[in-house]
């Protein structure tokens, strides 16, 4: 037996050093467990390392890859067989047995030639690698702990360290060829080379590349054994997972990808990958906290330091100014007493008081600037590092709606500066128009939200609002036969359940009209020409021009006409609905600044219709003079606004009406004096009281020899009685 163990030892030490030789090159006869008998320690060929190199040379050739599947198992069988011989009954897999092991990397011939293998794959520049590594990782008999080490140096992840019994046995030190000042780096047991400061990681010599390419292979390879290799799943799927949470954004966004495009899918897997992602969206509030404290720290920091300089140039100032003050005091023979006034002359002498504070002012508003600028830029980080954690979840909630819920409490316990990271960078608007307006999970969610989460259900609602809006959005349609054009499909409403959860949201916060505007379009005629518009319109103007934007988004307008939506606005009583009437008058303007869609025809179908209404729109004769100057192609059409007046005798009517009547009658002239002898005397006469100026033009008017026959005598002897008190008095 000691004879034996020798033996045994001899051959680890010669294998130690060429183990992972430069090239990936195996060391002596690992090739030659293809031919060697069961249980035999005779000495391999030379030859089997230049097959190795060979094989590896060929790839990704499908001979080579199936004479490489071929090779892999005969080796497997016999390490296997040579265990079970020795009396270890099976217990460790071939690339873990003793014999032709190497004492420094614990990895037999099965598993270095796999490994070879592998990274000459990963190192070829051919595209069929990307299907040669994954059938090579699941084709082979044993997938040893050395290739999912690889897959994690493929994806950029960190080398975790190994276990002690393992790292302790096979370490060692190494530094780059050139002799000293190389960079130091360390050779674990399973052959993997880590360069920290250069981030490079070596298998056998030769260099894992890192790049887009690399990962994409990777994450292909962990897809396909995860699916297909139930003894691997485990680890690999943790490979995975931690890619889903990557720092690097490119890397992070294949992988979460791959985990809920196709892991995600598996039944067996889906509940741990949510489990994962829930851990992370738990964790983005920590971590979110820590790096917005930081942030905070940093910014406070560099107005510090600012401040600190501004101090030092002032007290260097002061201390120059003091000493050229002393000098002066000596150089004058006056006494030190004087050294302080000569100071304060000096100093004021320079630049004053004003300037002094000027200074002053400028230094604190620099720091401030630069608090804010640092305040800024760490929380861009800050945030970057809280969507990190949320982005696999909220992909799971693409395929998973039911998911929401803990996404909205996890934007809830955000603080209020790293809530872009859900609303921006998470994608949200994007989710949210996948989930779409008809997913019951969302709806639910809207209706009653986490405490603190009513911001983001609203962002949820105006997203759905805009998908409903762009349903309506149809091109223009094709001509028919004879050149005619047939009619838009009828606009789309979104979902009741959808305008019911976003009303009883809104009732929820205390009847705020901002979580309904957005589903305008969507709402009944009578709730938003009696409820809506009033309740918008005492908001502001910038309120009134959203729900104006949606009203008007499609063709015809929904659920109001422009005709309607114009009359609606009328019907607003500052009295009767609180709303005072400057705001009014601004909401009413708005409309006439949109000239396209309130065109000429519009408005004057809606003074025509309203015209007629009792009472009178209070800004009714307001709108007529507005109407008149955005279209001079109305000017006859008011003038016979004004005959219709007459006829409902406007006079009797509220002051305001009856003032507006006679300055658009005023403005109308000449146009207008036929309408003005039809009034009666009495409001003819306030009329003339109101204007002076236009009793002689009217008088004239009234007295030419074409018009004179059908003035009313009442009129005539009015306007003669007024031509009478404008005669000057007898001298």
């Amino acid at each position: 037996e000691s004879e034996d163990e020798e033996e045994e030892e001899e051959e680890e030490e010669e294998d130690a050093g060429g183990a992972f030789a430069v090239g990936g090159r195996l060391p002596e006869g690992c090739g030659g467990l293809l031919v060697a008998p069961p249980g035999g320690s005779a000495h391999r060929p030379p030859a089997a390392a230049g097959f190795i190199d060979y094989l590896v040379s060929s790839l990704p050739d499908p001979a080579a890859v199936n004479a490489g599947a071929r090779l892999l198992a005969a080796m497997f069988v016999n390490e296997t067989m040579d265990d079970m011989e020795r009396g270890d009954g099976g217990g460790r897999l071939a690339g873990a047995s003793k014999k032709g092991i190497n004492a420094k990397t614990m990895m037999g011939g099965y598993a270095r030639t796999l490994m070879t293998i592998a990274v000459g794959l990963v190192a070829s520049d051919s595209a069929a690698r990307a299907e040669h590594l994954p059938k090579l990782l699941v084709d082979a008999p044993h997938v040893p702990p050395a290739a999912t080490r690889l897959l994690r140096a493929m994806c950029q992840l960190p080398l975790p360290p190994l276990p002690a019994s393992t790292a302790n046995a096979s370490s060692k030190t190494s530094s780059d060829e050139g002799g000293g000042g190389g960079v130091a780096s360390v050779v674990d047991a399973l052959g993997f080379e880590v360069a920290d400061k250069e981030r490079v990681v070596k298998w056998g010599g030769r260099k894992i590349p890192r790049n887009a390419e690399t990962v994409t292979l990777a994450l292909s390879a962990l897809q396909t054994i995860i699916d297909r290799r139930p003894t691997c799943r485990a680890s690999c799927l943790e490979i995975a997972l931690e890619c889903a949470t990557h720092a690097d954004e490119t890397i992070r966004g294949k992988a979460i990808r791959v985990v809920s495009g196709g892991l995600h899918q598996l039944p067996h897997l889906a509940a741990g990958i949510e489990a994962y992602a829930a851990h992370h969206l738990g964790e983005a509030a920590r971590e979110g906290a820590k790096e917005l404290d930081k942030a905070r720290a940093l910014a406070a920091k560099a107005a510090a330091s600012i401040a600190a300089d501004v101090k030092k140039k002032k007290d260097a100032e002061d201390a120059r100014l003091r000493k050229a003050a002393a000098l002066k005091a000596e150089a004058e023979g006056r006494s030190v007493e004087d050294v302080e006034k000569a100071l304060k002359e000096a100093k004021q002498g320079k630049e004053g008081k004003d300037s002094e504070e000027e200074a002053a002012a400028n230094a604190m508003r620099a720091a401030e600037e630069a608090e804010a600028r640092t305040l800024r830029a760490a929380s861009a980080a800050a945030i970057a590092a809280t969507s990190r954690h949320l982005l696999l979840f909220c992909a799971l909630c693409h395929k998973k709606p039911s998911l929401l819920r803990p996404l909205f409490q996890a934007y809830a316990d955000l603080p209020p500066e790293l809530r872009p990271a859900v609303v921006s960078n998470a994608s949200f608007d994007g989710l949210v128009r996948v989930v779409g307006p008809t997913s019951e999970a969302l709806v639910e969610i809207i209706r009653s939200p986490p405490k603190g989460s009513e911001s983001l259900a609203l962002r949820a609602v105006e997203v759905l609002a805009d998908v409903v809006d762009a349903m309506n959005r149809v091109d223009e349609a094709p001509a028919l036969e004879g050149g005619a054009v047939p009619p838009p499909p009828p606009p789309k409403a979104a979902p009741v359940a959808l305008v019911q959860a976003a009303e009883a949201l809104s009732e929820a916060c205390g009847g705020d009209i901002k979580y309904v505007m957005p589903l305008t379009s969507s709402l009944k005629k009578d709730v938003v020409a009696k409820s809506l518009l009033p309740r918008v319109v005492g908001v502001d103007v910038d309120a009134f021009r959203e729900v104006l934007d949606r009203l008007t988004a499609t063709t015809p307008a929904k659920p109001l006409t422009a005709t309607e939506i114009l009359i609606a606005l009328h019907d607003v009583d500052p009295v009767r609905h609180g709303v005072p009437l400057k705001k009014i008058i601004d909401a009413c303007g708005e409309c006439f600044n949109r000239p396209d869609v309130f065109t000429p025809e519009v408005v004057a179908a809606a003074l025509q219709k309203m015209v007629e209404a009792t009472p009178l729109p209070l800004l009714f004769m307001r709108s007529v003079i507005q109407a008149e100057q955005a279209a001079p192609s109305l000017r006859e059409f008011t003038l016979g606004l004004l005959r219709t007046l007459t006829r409902r005798q406007v006079w009797k009517m509220d002051g305001k009406i009856w003032e507006g009547f006679c300055r658009c009658a005023k403005r109308a002239t000449p146009r207008s004096f036929p309408v003005m002898i039809d009034l009666p005397p009495k409001a003819l006469e306030e009329l003339l009281n109101k204007f002076p100026a236009l009793r002689e033009p009217l008088r004239a008017y009234a007295s030419s020899a074409a018009v004179s026959p059908n003035v009313p005598r009442a009129i005539a002897a009015l306007l003669q009685q007024e031509k009478e008190k404008d005669k000057p008095p007898p001298p």
